[in-house]
């Protein structure tokens, strides 16, 4: 192989090759990646959290693939150049937290997802969280909204006998 050329411009490259006995001209695309490395810790301590949930998910939202955090609290993706993504890291006794990875043109990003404790609600008799929206037009809750039911969950992880009565209002 011999006289390579590269157009930065155009992102394409060009090779002379005469490895079949023959003078032959080749065009050369380059493959483009990002590798997306996730650190989940603890927002207060920050101590790694093994065993987290993490999702990355495309520009539209769709989740691509999860993975299960490891014992340093990394996860790590190989991702497409100059697309946006989103990270949701999640972990039992922790709000779930969204986090965006920015496009870029290749290399190494580092996402520090930091997951805040769910502080414990006091044992008393009644637990007021505060509205539950959902998405307009949709059955889906808010993130704000599932943040605030996941305090709720912890305390009734904790508190299994606890009896739950839910009032709701919606409009047509």
């Amino acid at each position: 192989d011999f006289a390579f050329s590269f157009n930065d411009r155009k992102n394409i490259g060009f090779f002379s090759s005469n490895r079949t006995g023959v003078d032959q001209l080749y065009s050369a695309t380059p493959i483009c990646g990002v590798e997306a490395i996730v650190m989940v810790r603890d927002a207060n301590t920050g101590k790694p959290l093994a065993s987290a949930r993490v999702a990355i998910l495309d520009e539209r939202n769709n989740v691509i693939e999860t993975r299960t955090a490891d014992a340093g609290g990394k996860v790590v993706y190989n991702v497409d150049c100059d697309r946006a993504y989103t990270i949701q890291a999640s972990m039992t006794g922790y709000e779930q937290n969204s986090f965006p990875i920015a496009k870029t043109h290749g290399g190494e990003v580092t996402v520090m997802a930091d997951l805040r404790p769910i502080e414990v609600i006091a044992p008393i008799d009644v637990v007021e969280l505060k509205d539950i929206f959902f998405e307009f037009d949709k059955s889906n809750i808010t993130k704000e909204a599932a943040f605030e039911l996941d305090k709720l969950v912890e305390l009734m992880n904790k508190k299994p006998e606890m009896v739950i009565m839910v009032k709701a209002h919606t409009d047509n």
